[in-house]
């Protein structure tokens, strides 16, 4: 009987722990992703949708009333880029060899995954601790890493996928950006 009661515990507690998973989206070709931008004259919609995703990552946008363009990236800039392209996209396309557009590269997440903090854009990245409401994606708790900048006038909300660590929210960029929906 100890044993039957035993067993029904450990899936009682298997059942929280599986339940308890906070969502990480599959970023792949064809996924397209609903932003809110804001800039200092107001918001504004911008939907990008994945294309090629190896050996670079080619990110397409969309801005209603303005145009179209792609962000091509190289393996290189997905890899180890240190910083993100910055300011109004030029319609067309647009090559980034050492830029990264709407994600961090591999390289710093993986920094701050092993060193909880990384460097872009010449500033100092480091894990923020401090309590976060849940971040909300598809309706789902997303798993996130919160990020501020050493002089804590930028922060970050990045997801926790390794090969495509989206900056799901920005604070003090030029541009900061709020994605509302993956598909």
């Amino acid at each position: 009987m100890k044993n039957v009661i035993a067993f029904f515990c450990m899936l009682s507690i298997g059942g929280v722990a599986v339940h308890a998973q906070k969502y990480v989206p599959e970023i792949k070709e064809n996924t397209v992703v609903t932003t809110n931008a804001t800039i200092p004259s107001g918001t504004f919609p911008v939907v990008f949708t994945f294309g090629k995703m190896t050996p670079g990552v080619d990110l397409m946008w969309s801005v209603d009333g303005y145009g179209d363009g792609t962000f091509e990236m190289s393996k290189e800039a997905v890899e180890n880029a240190t910083g993100f392209s910055i300011g109004q996209p030029q319609l067309g396309t647009t090559k980034f060899d050492d830029k990264t557009a709407l994600f961090i590269s591999r390289k710093a997440y993986q920094d701050l995954m092993s060193n909880k903090m990384f460097m872009y854009d010449g500033l100092k990245f480091t894990t923020d601790t401090t309590t976060h409401p849940k971040f909300m994606l598809n309706e789902k708790e997303a798993d996130v890493s919160y990020v501020k900048s050493e002089d804590g006038k930028v922060t970050m909300t990045i997801l926790n996928n390794p090969l495509i660590p989206l900056t799901l929210e920005t604070h003090g960029q030029e541009t900061d950006i709020l994605i509302t929906e993956i598909r």
